[in-house]
């Protein structure tokens, strides 16, 4: 998630800086409408010209023109017939519509003191950068999967039993958290952060607020070669996250098109990622960008038993810390696990609330041919429903 000013970036990508200034005055008269040449233009103008006003003509340009799809073999004609270089060609088709968008919230946030449209504009163009950040991560250990079996330890409260009930899956913002390092870009996301490491200046707000929409949903995953009891015997899960062992935990199916999902017009990523656990990681000025997958996926060694796989979701729809992820039909719950000291109250409630699904009750019991420390899992039969979901 590199937020240093692309154009600085693209320059530097440049053989010869020489050879960027003397191709720009090339193609400045080059009248041929594409929206990675305006964006190319646009670029240029706020970067090196600094040159506010013609910045945001080529932007808008190029934004109205990525609808129509130009084609890039006939641009690529045209520049050669210009005599612009080859790498120079090169630079400008592979311009992506997310850096059109990166450039576009960089630009109108200039403007943003101006009036309250620009500020939302900047901030509307960088929420869809945010989405298609989202697209380009794939974690590999997910690549080409149709589903996966994860579990989720919980307390028995209003909130996690409506999540049951609606079929949904709450994600919370990292600020959330219980862990204040988790997540990094909680830390590196903030104003006065961006402000010491940005060259551009005037749009670190804008861009702070918006990651503001990012969720998570923490669950945990089996490593290769273990069994389900590497989860659901390990006493401190149940004791830090099933409070002390009187809640649940949900076994959850989760399909391709709930692991991964992007959606740019109605500013909406979601995507599946294991968690990387390191033993330190600083943030200075000379951290000038973070990847997505660092900022939101990456906790400290000491968490490391938890084996945990992350939920990472974007949504614009709602300015509220938690979001509800409707389940439809890209995730069900295949087992409910009741923790051993779970009441048999709540117990017949959770039965209740999913009584007509196709879900299996078990609830964990003390393995006592073995030894007290040795939970297992038992096949649980509830004796009666509740008519009511209480």
């Amino acid at each position: 998630m590199s937020k240093r000013n692309i154009a600085k970036c693209n320059l530097r990508d440049m053989a010869d800086a020489r050879l960027f200034g003397q191709m720009m005055q090339v193609i400045k008269d080059v009248d041929y409408k594409h929206y990675k040449l305006s964006y190319r233009k646009a670029n240029y103008e706020y970067a090196i010209n600094n040159n506010k006003e013609q910045a945001k003509h080529f932007i808008d340009e190029s934004m109205a023109l990525m609808r129509k799809h130009t084609d890039d073999y006939e641009l690529i004609k045209v520049l050669i017939k210009h005599g612009v270089d080859k790498l120079f060609i090169a630079s400008i088709v592979c311009v992506q519509d997310i850096k059109v968008y990166e450039l576009a919230g960089q630009i109108y946030a200039q403007y943003a003191e101006l009036s309250d449209k620009y500020s939302k504009i900047s901030l509307e163009n960088y929420k869809k950068y945010q989405v298609l950040v989202q697209n380009y991560k794939d974690h590999i250990d997910l690549r080409g999967i149709e589903s996966i079996n994860v579990y989720s330890f919980r307390p028995v409260s209003e909130y996690a039993l409506a999540d049951l009930s609606n079929d949904t899956i709450t994600v919370t913002r990292p600020s959330r958290m219980n862990d204040p390092f988790d997540s990094l870009a909680n830390l590196w996301k903030k104003t006065t952060n961006l402000k010491e490491i940005t060259i551009e200046k005037g749009h670190e707000d804008l861009l702070s607020r918006s990651m503001d929409y990012y969720r998570i949903r923490s669950f945990v995953r089996l490593k290769e070669g273990e069994t389900e009891m590497h989860i659901i015997g390990n006493t401190l899960m149940w004791s830090n996250y099933a409070n002390n062992h009187y809640g649940y935990c949900v076994k959850y199916k989760l399909f391709r098109d709930f692991i991964k999902k992007i959606d740019v017009s109605n500013g909406i990523a979601r995507r599946l990622a294991p968690v990387k656990y390191v033993s330190d990681y600083s943030i200075d000025n000379s951290v000038i960008s973070i990847d997505s997958y660092e900022a939101y996926n990456m906790k400290h060694k000491i968490w490391e038993y938890e084996n945990e796989i992350r939920l990472l979701s974007y949504n614009t729809s709602t300015e509220e810390d938690f979001f509800s992820e409707p389940m439809a039909n890209g995730a069900v719950i295949e087992e409910v696990i009741f923790g051993f000291l779970c009441p048999e109250h709540h117990r017949l409630a959770i039965c209740n609330i999913l009584r007509d699904k196709k879900v299996s009750f078990y609830h964990m019991t003390v393995n006592k041919e073995h030894s007290i420390y040795n939970l297992i899992k038992e096949k649980y039969i509830p004796k009666h429903f509740h008519h009511d979901q209480t």
